[in-house]
């Protein structure tokens, strides 16, 4: 056994991320699957790498490891974290409001139940493939380790376009190339532009970051029919431009300058909702009691929000979580009761 691990490690050629990768990846596992994984590293060459230099070598040996991680749920959990910029702290909570898309989150499924098999996964994933974080609630990504991710992520079977971080300030490529993507992730740009109509038939997942003056425009989501997940951060936006999506399940607004949230009743199939930090909030509008879906409602930060209509939490039958913080607190007042008794 020592002489096969011996081996391995020759195998990762004195690279840090790769003996800790690989060894962790195979720690508990019997004498025959170490030797199974030092032919696997032998005779290994990462897809698509046309040259041998430490960053590819590096990659095999996480090939390696990603095979060997066992679930499903537990490789695209760790897919999902390649969509936030390098060096992110990753807030466990958002992966699984992403996760909906991903069918880690089934229709009759409590958001605790997902909440729970997305921070399993997240376990395994810090055993290794993953780095810890300054809190147990936020999870962090190796430079390289990412790199390999998007690597894979990009590949026909998932379709992912990760350009998050890299200080765009215009949409990257035009609608041709983005007819196979099934996931989109701009966050963390200073978008100045969006296009009037994506094309995008198969996307399911959309992370965007704008500009916090632009106007996102109205015909912007038409040609996106089966997006399940929008997450947004600043710019203007009116829930108008959302009517045709109605597949969609999870929406996360953020600093955003929402309008005409009174659309929102459109989208049946809507479980979670996100309004964080939006200031131009000043109430619910009663038409949210129609989402018969929502499972979490998150209004943390909403500093301008004063009112939600009497009956409307009571009317979402099916809600686990309402998220609203201190800041949104100030202020409030109920139809029919003397504020200063609420």
């Amino acid at each position: 056994m020592n002489t096969v691990a011996r081996e391995v490690a020759r195998e990762c050629q004195g690279l840090p991320i790769a003996l800790v990768t690989v060894g962790r990846a195979l720690r508990e596992k019997s004498a025959l699957q170490w030797e199974l994984a030092s032919r696997q590293l032998k005779e290994s060459q990462f897809a698509r790498m046309e040259q041998i230099d430490e960053k590819n070598n590096a990659y095999t040996r996480l090939k390696l490891s990603y095979d060997y991680l066992k679930s499903k749920e537990t490789k695209l959990c760790f897919l999902i974290c390649c969509l936030f910029p390098e060096d992110y702290d990753i807030p466990i909570e958002d992966l699984t409001r992403y996760a909906v898309g991903y069918g880690l989150h089934q229709d009759a499924e409590p958001i605790e139940d997902a909440t729970k098999r997305v921070s399993v996964a997240i376990e395994n994933l810090n055993c290794c493939m993953l780095l810890g974080s300054e809190t147990e609630e936020h999870v962090k990504m190796h430079d390289l380790v990412r790199d390999f991710a998007i690597q894979i992520a990009s590949e026909e079977e998932y379709g992912f376009m990760v350009k998050a971080g890299i200080g765009l300030e215009r949409w990257p490529m035009g609608n041709e190339s983005l007819e196979g993507c099934i996931t989109i992730s701009l966050m963390g740009n200073k978008l100045a532009e969006l296009p009037e109509g994506l094309v995008c038939p198969k996307l399911k997942v959309l992370l965007l970051e704008v500009d916090y003056g632009l106007n996102v425009p109205q015909r912007c989501f038409e040609g996106i029919k089966e997006i399940e997940v929008l997450s947004l951060k600043g710019g203007r936006l009116s829930l108008q431009s959302l009517e045709l999506s109605t597949k969609l399940q999870s929406l996360v607004l953020m600093e955003c300058e929402c309008k005409d949230l009174i659309r929102l009743r459109k989208l049946q199939r809507l479980k979670i909702l996100v309004l964080k930090w939006c200031s131009s909030i000043e109430e619910l509008p009663d038409e949210i009691g129609e989402l018969k879906e929502l499972r979490l409602l998150d209004v943390t930060g909403c500093q301008r929000l004063r009112r939600i209509p009497v009956n409307l939490i009571g009317r979402l039958k099916k809600l686990e979580e309402l998220l609203i913080g201190v800041y949104s607190f100030e202020g409030w007042d109920v139809v029919g009761c003397d504020s200063t008794g609420v």
